[in-house]
Parts: structure tokens; C-alpha cells; sequence
């Protein structure tokens, strides 16, 4: 069962609101964690925001103008993983000129990858 939600920034920053305007108790955002921590099982289920899920910051990627997208998945290092096979170093400063220092750090990282893409559910949304 997935355990992580990702939204588009502007969307998550409009769930502080309040769930019910008439019984403004709790937040759109625990009660949108209570009811996928209620329908999945997982107690560690978490709603995160991603800039990079809103259409204007998307745009000409899979779409000219960009969609809003929505991930549903199973926050598992056996199915979403960051690889840093070359750990980030700096390296001592130095001089060319005996009067401007200059640092150079070098690393390596990739991007996500989905090892099990059948356990990760996109939505996209034009506005």
C-alpha cells in the first residue's frame, strides 16, 4: 500500500484551511492524512509538497503548457531511490595568480528512480 502523497506546492499550501467551513475543527491536511492513514493501514503515511508539480514549473516537459501532478507511492527505498555514488568533496583552495583563491568541490548524484514503477500512481491535472 502506498504511504506517500506529492502534490504541487500551491495545492498543499491551501490545505491549511479549514476541512468544513461550518466546523472549522480540523485542517484539510490531517483529515486528508487520517482518512489515506484509515484506508491504507499505514500509520507513517505523509502528504509532501513538490514545486515541481505545478503546471507553470513543468511546462514542455510531458505537455506544452504543463499539468499539476499528483503522485501517489510507497515511500521504500526498494522502490524510489536517490543514488550518490560519488560522495561530494571539497577540495583544498588554491591560487594561480598568488592573489585570488579558488575551492573546488566535486560530487555526483542521480535523480529518483523508480526501481518498482507499478507501485507509483500518477494523476495530472490541467487547471
Amino acid at each position: 500500500m502506498p504511504n506517500t502523497f506529492v502534490m504541487p506546492l500551491n495545492d498543499y499550501l491551501g490545505l491549511g484551511a479549514a476541512a468544513a467551513a461550518g466546523f472549522p475543527i480540523v485542517d484539510m491536511k490531517t483529515y486528508l492524512e487520517n482518512m489515506f492513514k484509515t484506508i491504507t493501514g499505514e500509520k507513517d503515511f505523509k502528504i509532501l509538497p513538490l514545486a515541481y508539480g505545478q503546471m507553470a514549473q513543468n511546462a514542455g516537459y510531458w505537455t506544452a503548457n504543463g499539468t499539476n501532478r499528483y503522485c501517489l507511492y510507497r515511500r521504500d527505498p526498494e522502490t524510489v531511490k536517490m543514488d550518490i555514488p560519488v560522495d561530494f568533496v571539497l577540495h583544498p583552495a588554491g591560487t594561480a595568480n598568488n592573489f585570488n583563491w579558488q575551492g573546488v568541490g566535486a560530487g555526483q548524484f542521480t535523480g529518483a528512480i523508480f526501481y518498482r514503477p507499478a507501485e507509483a500512481l500518477y494523476f495530472d491535472h490541467t487547471a
